[in-house]
């Protein structure tokens, strides 16, 4: 009797359990998973907003889960095919994303990534919402309008005539700018940059072809470009398109160099030159990425037509230099012998590559109408009253003159000629009985290597001087035994001869001859009026 009340008891229980085990599975879960059910709510201030074809737009939704906004809650966003999204640095690799995941905040909203409307119609964006094991999905309506622009202008804002360094591995991004035909700013255009699969070149980051969405100011970049290995000029190509419209190819050239070396003017950039006046250039090469100076680099200076260096009794149309500790070379003085723009070309070469650069100058026109030719005088005469030509003297000293203009003066640049009657007289150093030389920058002239030849003796060396169709009366320097230097001038006439010599006759156009005699000297300088000659007495 005992056991059978126990075990009815025991089935009442276990009847009960039952009944409560089938309320849980039945009603329980059922209403908690309800409950916790994440919800969507649209954030966008027009829920069926238009978005503008060449712009930027996004989407922004919160999540609640019983109402509580819910933090960390994950939301993918997906866009139908007229749009996709803005990449963070505009790249398009291998192809474009039209699914983004983000993360709620505190306040449980999510905003999507930059969107780009890429063609007119419906853009239902979709978006899903995951919180506590349970998912919810929402849909976005919006619209994409009809593209407000005809035409596309593509503009290249950096990278054009640029120069890559292929040993640093350097070279200058290009940079273009969209926009549409009223100059604004056109976002979200697909630009494509290519540069050549051959000879130089260079790789942007996806290879030598890349694709680049616009961002917020019509900008694209052509990220991480770097030379190959050829020097050289090449090309990059350029086009943007959007909705159906298109900018047209652009190119951008550039150039690969092997180093980074520049030439830096230091001295003569924008002088203005006087005839008559040396003028001077300096270069400093230094290497373009790290500012230091590149000594051993060679440095060429070319001068323009008729002009020339002067390097001691030389006259060169080109001058050869090497740079110092500094990096810094200079030329000999130049003498310029035209007005008006004077252009000085440098190459600087350095590991076998050339630099190329150009010193803007300028020539004025010529300030003097009269030159004169003087005996060095005194410590630096080259002949003077003790002094006798002896044929076994071979070390005799070298004729020298000095030439001035109107006021005294010095001119430099002249061409200055020595001369002697024959070999027997004495001979220069080119073994002729004739030099050409030019004054220096204190107006001085030199007939470096003069010999005298076995004749004993006095003897006249001529001297003529002449700059720009001015032309000195001709000098006759005593040189001998028992010849004097002194003082001898000779009258630089300008065009026809004859009119500034009358004048120191002190009558232009006589026809008598005036000998002047400067003091004190043993030679007298006589002047013809009409021709401009010069006798020796």
């Amino acid at each position: 009797m005992k056991h059978s009340r126990v075990g009815s008891l025991v089935l009442r229980n276990l009847a009960l359990f039952m009944s409560y085990a089938v309320f849980w599975q039945s009603s329980g879960p059922i209403a908690w998973t309800q409950a916790n059910l994440p919800q969507i709510d649209d954030l966008n201030r027009n829920p069926n907003a238009m978005n503008l074809i060449g712009g930027i737009v996004s989407a922004r939704v919160r999540v609640r889960v019983r109402n509580e906004p819910t933090p960390s809650a994950d939301v993918t966003f997906e866009l139908p095919e007229n749009g996709v999204f803005l990449p963070t640095d505009g790249v398009v690799l291998d192809s474009e994303s039209r699914t983004a995941s983000v993360t709620t905040d505190e306040s449980g909203i999510a905003i999507t990534p930059p969107i780009c409307p890429i063609a007119a119609g419906d853009f239902p964006i979709s978006v899903t919402a995951r919180a506590n094991g349970q998912s919810t999905v929402a849909t976005i309506k919006q619209a994409n309008e009809v593209p407000q622009f005809e035409q596309l202008k593509l503009r290249v804002l950096q990278g054009q005539n640029t120069t890559g360094y292929i040993r640093q591995q350097k070279a200058t991004e290009p940079v273009v700018q969209v926009n549409d035909e009223d100059g604004k700013p056109v976002a979200c255009a697909l630009v494509t940059f290519r540069a050549p699969t051959a000879g130089p070149g260079g790789e942007f980051k996806s290879g030598n072809f890349l694709k680049v969405r616009t961002d917020a100011h019509g900008m694209a970049r052509g990220w991480g470009f770097r030379p190959n290995a050829k020097a050289g000029p090449f090309a990059i190509d350029v086009n943007a398109s959007l909705a159906g419209r298109d900018a047209g190819a652009q190119r951008i050239d550039q150039q690969n160099r092997i180093s980074s070396h520049m030439i830096t003017i230091v001295e003569g950039g924008d002088a203005v030159n006087s005839i008559g006046r040396t003028a001077s250039a300096k270069v400093r090469v230094t290497d373009a990425l790290s500012g230091l100076p590149v000594p051993g680099a060679a440095v060429t200076f070319s001068l323009p037509a008729h002009s020339f260096f002067l390097d001691g009794s030389r006259r060169l149309a080109t001058a050869d230099a090497v740079t110092n500790e500094t990096g810094e070379a200079q030329p000999p003085p130049i003498c310029p012998t035209e007005a008006g723009p004077f252009p000085i070309s440098v190459v600087a070469t350095f590991d076998g590559e050339p630099w190329q650069a150009t010193i803007g100058q300028s020539n004025r026109g010529q300030g003097f109408k009269i030159l004169s030719i003087r005996a060095q005088p005194g410590g630096e005469a080259v002949n003077n009253s003790k002094q006798q030509t002896d044929p076994k003297q071979l070390n005799a000293a070298e004729p020298a003159v000095r030439v001035a203009d109107e006021n005294g003066r010095p001119v430099a640049c002249a061409t200055v000629t020595f001369s002697v009657p024959e070999k027997k007289d004495g001979q220069f150093a080119d073994g002729g009985t004739k030099f050409d030389t030019g004054t220096d920058a204190r107006g001085g002239a030199v007939a470096a290597g003069f010999r005298p030849g076995d004749k004993s003796g006095k003897f006249d060396i001529d001297v003529n001087a002449d700059l720009l169709g001015v032309h000195a009366l001709q000098l006759k320097l005593p040189w001998g035994k028992g010849s004097h230097t002194g003082l001898i001038v000779g009258l630089i006439i300008a065009g026809a001869g004859g009119g500034a010599a009358a004048a120191l006759a002190g009558k232009k156009g006589a026809s008598t001859t005036t000998a002047v005699t400067p003091t004190p000297t043993t030679s007298t300088v006589v002047i013809t009026p009409g021709n401009g000659t010069v006798g020796h007495p």
